[in-house]
């Protein structure tokens, strides 16, 4: 079976036209020139485009991204996750004229042809029976079920896996000073603390060995003065913590007090604990 091959030639009452064009990992940037970066930072395989008409409504393409694992179809879903959220798939929104949805390996996007919004119920007619052909469903890793989700920000959870993707939601450093590549798994947020806000950011390494290397270089190089541990300030004057166990290392970035760096760092520590067990 082809990757694409559940799409059938009508969906929903919706008419395909023509052939879907089809960008490989080499070929996207002949059909999204910038944005092509930002997919090929995660494991994008290809994407189909297909043209869709039905009577009484406007044209409408549909993207289908295979991104060649459920977590990095997640992943990029966050990277863009903003909008209402709306129930297609395991996940999706809708912004204007463009509704996006993941499910298992795949990322979605619906959009009118012209750029015109339309009304809500002409993307879900067809995002929804699209859905619905897909085979599976995906599972994500297991310990993000474990990430923090109290005072989490709405829509601000960010998956990916390597540091020009960490920099591109928070930017820490030009070099790659925690290690990261295609082989972690990365995890970062927004949180409230008070009036204030903060990030936290979770890095799953390969191993135990990888995680504490990690964890030492940021620390080098990231702080002030090269401390180890405990929380520093950083240039901003705000707090910054971070700690490792096991496989992971965890950070809290901009916390506004001392006491709130060491309070999540504490909690992250007691999390991590409990999903190395």
């Amino acid at each position: 079976m082809g990757a694409f091959d559940f799409m059938g030639r009508e969906i929903g009452g919706w008419r395909r036209v023509g052939a879907a064009k089809v960008y490989s990992r080499e070929t996207i940037f002949d059909y999204i020139d910038g944005a092509g970066e930002v997919y090929r930072l995660y494991d994008f395989r290809e994407v189909a485009v297909f043209h869709f008409r039905k009577a009484g409504c406007e044209p409408v393409v549909v993207e289908i991204f295979d991104m060649g694992t459920a977590g990095d179809a997640y992943g990029i879903f966050t990277f863009y996750h903003q909008g209402k959220d709306v129930a297609v798939g395991q996940g999706a929104y809708l912004r204007s004229s463009l509704l996006s949805f993941w499910q298992d390996r795949y990322f979605v996007c619906v959009s009118t042809e012209s750029g015109a919004e339309p009304e809500e119920s002409i993307l879900l007619n067809l995002a929804q029976p699209i859905a619905a052909a897909i085979p599976g469903k995906g599972s994500l890793p297991e310990w993000l079920k474990s990430f923090p989700g109290k005072d989490r920000r709405a829509q601000s959870i960010r998956y990916f896996h390597n540091q020009p993707a960490l920099n591109y939601h928070l930017f820490i450093s030009e070099k790659n000073i925690l290690n990261l590549d295609e082989k972690t798994q990365c995890a970062l947020a927004n949180y409230r603390a008070g009036n204030d806000s903060f990030a936290q950011l979770w890095v799953r390494y390969p191993d135990s060995s990888a995680a504490q290397a990690g964890h030492a270089r940021f620390m080098k190089n990231y702080t002030p003065v090269g401390k180890l541990s405990g929380p520093v300030r950083d240039k901003k004057k705000k707090w910054m913590a971070a700690t490792w166990h096991g496989q992971f290392v965890a950070i809290v970035f901009g916390a506004p007090t001392r006491a709130d760096a060491d309070s999540v760092t504490q909690a992250a520590e007691r999390t991590l604990r409990e999903v190395a067990r």
